[in-house]
């Protein structure tokens, strides 16, 4: 049956009748069977996260639902503890809907709130001209992701 980790084609005809699938390729060992199965599971799986992520920024609609998302990192903080930890911004400012704007002179390195249905936190990277370069937390959820947004989306800035 087994001889040097090959399989013989009788022993596969009997595990076929028992209703057992056993799909070898002709010269493959049982091992290689299992890595090459292995691998065109992770590839699938790959394949399948792929299109998900592919998904999730097409339908990537969140609190505001405006502007292209690019997906930069992994985080699962909230937006408001995200922008607090870059913008060392330590005061509490409470729930993104909620906070309590400081003014509306954009600067950069600061928190803003973008205008929205709740209202949501997100850390001004860059002003160039009337657009604002932002990263957020939870836009994609368990995301950070940049956008580029024109100021007039911004409500206000906590500095």
């Amino acid at each position: 049956m087994v001889n040097n980790h090959t399989v013989d084609p009788e022993q596969i005809s009997k595990l076929s009748k028992q209703g057992i699938a056993y799909e070898i390729q002709p010269g493959e060992s049982f091992i290689q069977k299992v890595e090459r199965e292995e691998r065109e599971e992770r590839e699938e799986r790959e394949k399948r996260e792929e299109e998900r992520i592919k998904l999730s920024l097409v339908s990537a609609t969140s609190y505001t639902g405006y502007g292209n998302p690019i997906i930069i990192g992994a985080s699962w903080e909230q937006c408001v503890i995200y922008a607090k930890r870059k913008s060392g911004i330590t005061k509490s400012i409470g729930y993104a809907g909620t906070a309590k704007i400081d003014g509306y002179k954009p600067r950069e390195g600061v928190i803003g709130i973008e205008k929205g249905l709740v209202g949501h936190a997100v850390y001004i990277e860059k002003i160039i001209g009337d657009e604002v370069i932002i990263t957020e937390s939870n836009y994609i959820r368990g995301k950070i992701t940049q956008r580029t947004l024109p100021l007039n989306r911004i409500k206000g800035y906590i500095y």
